[in-house]
């Protein structure tokens, strides 16, 4: 009697075993372990209709996505996919902000209409979101407004401050005001009459130009008053 030794299974007799005809075996026979090939078509049944995934196990509607493949139900495990596409970003990211913000501007009208439905949906979850964004931005949202209410934009504001070396027009000094324990940003100082953008002031000169209105008589005879 023929005897396969398994590596998996150990010894099988011929009975137990798959017999195939080849001519390259003795009695022109080949054995094969049953159990060795049950379960490899019980692995490649579970893999061909992807309900399987190798690494964390049986796929449901709860941990994969559910999807559609010649007429039958496909999973796609959750958290494969979302590694999958941390390690494509963390490799191609320069190019994954270029796509992403190409795709944005090619769906903007789909995108607001999702956002709108959201905020019906979660609103207390976009209140949090702003209230968020303007805490962590409080500084820069704040200096844009500035800059709108006096018609100055954003970057001539932060080419100003280069110029400047960060420091005020009249007595070359930074800033030391400090509120709600932050250091406040050098003020705008503007004709109020022309608008005109004169330069940047710390908040003490600025306060002073302002007590005198802006009157350079009022300025001069002070002047006079303290070299006396």
């Amino acid at each position: 009697m023929t005897v396969l030794k398994c590596k998996k299974h150990g010894l099988i007799a011929e009975q137990e075993a798959y017999v195939c005809h080849d001519v390259r075996y003795k009695d022109n026979k080949k054995l094969r372990c049953k159990r060795c090939i049950d379960e490899n078509k019980i692995r490649k049944l579970k893999l061909s209709t992807s309900t399987h995934c190798h690494i964390h196990g049986d796929l449901n509607e709860s941990n994969a996505y559910a999807c559609k493949y010649k007429g039958r139900i496909r999973y796609r495990c959750k958290t494969c996919c979302h590694q999958s596409r941390v390690n494509q970003y963390a490799n191609n990211r320069e190019k994954a902000i270029i796509e992403a913000a190409k795709w944005k501007r090619a769906n903007r009208e789909r995108i607001n209409e999702q956002v709108a439905q959201d905020k019906i949906k979660n609103p207390e979850k976009h209140k949090k979101w702003r209230t968020d964004f303007y805490e962590r931005n409080k500084v820069k949202i704040n200096t844009q407004v500035v800059c709108r209410n006096v018609g100055l934009d954003i970057k001539d504001y932060e080419s100003m401050i280069i110029a400047q070396e960060n420091k005020c027009a009249i007595c070359k000094c930074e800033e030391t005001r400090v509120f709600k324990g932050k250091l406040m940003r050098l003020c705008i100082d503007h004709d109020h009459n022309t608008g005109r953008i004169r330069g940047l002031l710390c908040h003490n000169c600025n306060s002073g130009l302002g007590k005198f209105g802006d009157s350079p008589d009022l300025l001069t005879l002070a002047a006079i008053y303290l070299m006396d």
